[in-house]
């Protein structure tokens, strides 16, 4: 609960396996803040945050008021139809799959490291999300042919603007 200056220097102190830090969306220089999280990072060491939205938990009324609204959320949760849940949960964590293969890829091309190993799986994933959100009763509902059409055109989309990139890329190289 130190400022930042503490916090890079106990940083610096002891070959940490992860580290758990205060940092707050709505004020990033609080405490480790946004500096120590990127030392952190640097380092290599996994931050778990704590205190993300800054709410005040200094009265017991307080807490009760956090805990009441955490368990609301999951009894909630808990009740609804584990397939139904689990089909959103399967396609959200596709869809965070497409997103950081893509992201791979350019830091890849970035660094003149061999891109091809996550750009295929990116262009296949992307074909398969897409397909899936356009086509699955939790998604769109179109139909499947529709789907692919719209889902060939999202992973030929992103496929153009990964060359645009990569075209970009050697433009800067030659200068």
């Amino acid at each position: 609960h130190g400022n930042t200056e503490k916090f890079l220097e106990i940083l610096d102190a002891y070959d940490w396996d992860f580290c758990q830090i205060q940092y707050n969306y709505m004020d990033e220089t609080t405490q480790a803040g946004r500096k120590g999280l990127q030392a952190a990072a640097a380092k290599g060491i996994p931050v778990i945050i704590m205190e993300t939205f800054k709410i005040k938990s200094n009265s017991i009324a307080m807490r009760l008021l956090v805990s009441v609204a955490l368990f609301a959320v999951t009894f909630v949760i808990l009740n609804i139809d584990f397939t139904v849940l689990w089909r959103y949960f399967a396609w959200s964590n596709q869809t965070l799959s497409v997103f950081t293969l893509w992201t791979i890829s350019v830091y890849l091309a970035r660094n003149a490291k061999p891109y091809l190993v996550t750009l295929i799986p990116a262009v296949f994933m992307t074909m398969v999300t897409t397909t899936y959100i356009c086509f699955a009763p939790e998604g769109l509902r179109l139909g499947w042919l529709v789907s692919i059409a719209i889902a060939s055109v999202v992973s030929l989309l992103f496929c153009g603007l990964f060359v645009k990139f990569l075209n970009s890329i050697k433009k800067e190289r030659k200068l």
